[in-house]
């Protein structure tokens, strides 16, 4: 049985790696994503996957994270984990050790398609920017299909396992329809295998405006809609510190409890990020700090009122408002959740 309400962290960048969040990483090597990043390796792709799957999250950072009172994590992951495929490089050993420390710190694991068979948008963090075939061709959506339906069979029964998103961020092109009957074919496939008081399936409204489309929508139990928001774009960065504090409250906090009576959702990601905020350039660090700190709290408070809330993200290199680690050690984010 996964927790009632999730208190999360996303892993991104472990098993899909996304260049921005790493820049050490991949200093002097002419790469925008994980596919171009796998061709430059070459003979050398396992070894450089491997270590840095071995060694970027470690059994250490979830005894950090079941400590601070995270009960839930959400991996990302590319489908070629599964289904190794061109220059990308398999590795289901090491998603297998992730839900193992999962199982034994108490945390549940949501497992996230965030790179799917075809990229289902433009985004790097699809493992291949640009390249978005993944609504044209039907042969990519029963891939994806196959994939879940693969996680489903390999962790059903799972003491680690607590959802299956079926999908990140598919781009607004996308038709609803196409949308929806994908969905509603994965939950059908992830409830072959796992029982609905055990696993969650997870169907996500991206961007957020398309809330409407999706949720309630789906036949079944446990179903949770995910959205994400971010107030880090130009709209946000017009804005003062203030309002941006209060916009959580103020605005989104009436959306999520309308929603609520239609079913569950869940915030998949999140962050203390603000952009190039003008006001915020002016702050002293004290100011800066007091500000972030009243930023996260009213973000806690109004996605706690959801079935829950994961972070973007774990861990993120010289962005300290999106990396939850930097945020705790800043005191942006309290040293333990108080629930």
């Amino acid at each position: 049985m996964s927790h009632a309400k999730w208190y999360g962290v996303n892993l991104g960048n472990w098993f899909l790696i996304e260049p921005w969040m790493s820049p050490s990483l991949l200093e002097g090597i002419p790469a925008k994503d994980e596919y171009t990043l796998a061709e430059v390796q070459g003979k050398n792709a396992r070894a450089f996957f491997d270590r840095h799957r071995e060694t970027y999250i470690t059994e250490s950072d979830f005894q950090f994270l079941q400590e601070w009172g995270i009960n839930a994590v959400r991996i990302p992951i590319g489908y070629w984990i599964l289904e190794p495929d061109g220059p990308y490089v398999g590795g289901l050993e090491h998603l297998d050790r992730a839900l193992a420390w999962c199982g034994q710190y108490g945390i549940d694991a949501i497992v996230d398609l965030h790179g799917a068979p075809g990229a289902q948008s433009t985004q790097i963090h699809t493992g291949r920017g640009d390249f978005f075939q993944w609504d044209k061709d039907p042969d990519y959506r029963k891939r994806s299909l196959g994939i879940i339906e693969a996680l489903a069979r390999r962790y059903a029964h799972h003491p680690g396992l607590g959802g299956i998103s079926l999908l990140n961020e598919p781009q607004l092109s996308v038709p609803a329809a196409m949308l929806l009957e994908y969905y509603q074919a994965g939950y059908e496939i992830v409830r072959k295998y796992n029982s609905p008081e055990r696993v969650a399936v997870i169907a996500e409204a991206h961007p957020s405006v398309r809330l409407p489309e999706f949720h309630g929508r789906l036949k079944g139990a446990n179903i949770i809609t995910e959205t994400h928001y971010y107030q880090m774009w130009e709209e946000f960065t017009r804005r003062t510190v203030a309002e941006n504090i209060l916009f959580p409250l103020n605005r989104l906090l009436p959306r999520f409890l309308d929603f609520n009576r239609a079913g569950d959702q869940i915030i998949g990601e999140w962050s203390l990020g603000l952009g190039e905020n003008e006001e915020l350039k002016t702050l002293s660090p004290a100011q800066k700090g007091v500000a972030y700190q009243a930023f996260a709290a009213a973000q806690i408070y109004a996605y706690s009122q959801t079935r829950g809330w994961f972070f973007w993200s774990y861990k993120v290199e010289d962005r300290p408002g999106w990396s939850f680690r930097d945020c705790v050690r800043q005191g942006y984010l309290p040293a333990r959740l108080q629930g």
